[in-house]
């Protein structure tokens, strides 16, 4: 079994400016060029999930061979994100429905998951996915969520993400990142959740004999623990 890490990159207005985030997915695949021959299908995927409701697209697909790490044994741009005169609307209008709201005022996102067998305490383990371009209803109650028809249709394109195709045949299968097996069918939470889109933040360095530190996280103080 080799690993692969594929990872698409998004991109839409947030607080009036554009902002990107990474949606990535773990899979089982037979080589390098395999991999590659699948990154089509993967974004073709995950296109589907956006909506053209809302500006934005996705801006590039690239797949990674865990075991190696490294460059990208394939990758497509579509377009660069931070030129918003470039942007590459998505397709269609996704399994949002027509109507609703785009998620404005906070980090609003739809989550995605699927049972990844259970931990050491005996609990449920998942593996999933946040995505940021939707609409949602209020429906008859205060808190935004998603209708049935809606978690049904968005649903079916999560689990279309277990098997990607090299073009000929099913070549990739999907696993978590350590290897594991997946188990059935995924669900989309009926509720819209808040998640910080995943960017990371860069942390004030400091310069030590020529070598640049980073502080620890949380710290008050400037702590080298990690260096470039």
């Amino acid at each position: 079994m080799t690993v692969y890490k594929f990872q698409a990159t998004s991109v839409d207005y947030w607080r009036g400016n554009p902002h990107r985030w990474q949606n990535s997915f773990h899979f089982d695949v037979s080589n390098d060029a395999t991999a590659a021959l699948c990154l089509a299908d993967f974004a073709t995927k995950m296109d589907a999930f956006g909506t053209s409701t809302i500006p934005g697209g996705l801006a590039s697909v690239a797949c990674y061979n865990t075991s190696t790490g490294g460059v990208p044994v394939g990758s497509t741009t579509f377009f660069p994100w931070d030129t918003v005169g470039s942007w590459v609307p998505f397709s269609g209008a996704g399994p949002w429905g027509g109507t609703g709201h785009p998620p404005i005022a906070t980090e609003s996102s739809a989550k995605f998951r699927t049972q990844a067998g259970v931990g050491r305490t005996g609990k449920p383990v998942y593996v999933g996915f946040f995505w940021h371009s939707f609409i949602a209803s209020a429906a008859a109650m205060p808190t935004a969520s998603f209708s049935s028809t809606v978690q049904t249709a968005a649903e079916a394109l999560y689990d279309a993400l277990q098997t990607l195709s090299d073009g000929t045949s099913a070549a990739a299968v999907q696993v978590t990142p350590g290897g594991g097996s997946i188990a059935g069918s995924g669900a989309l939470l009926p509720y819209v959740e808040n998640h910080q889109r995943t960017r990371g933040r860069r942390r004030k360095s400091v310069t030590i004999d020529g070598k640049r530190y980073y502080p620890a996280a949380k710290s008050a103080s400037v702590v080298p623990v990690e260096a470039d």
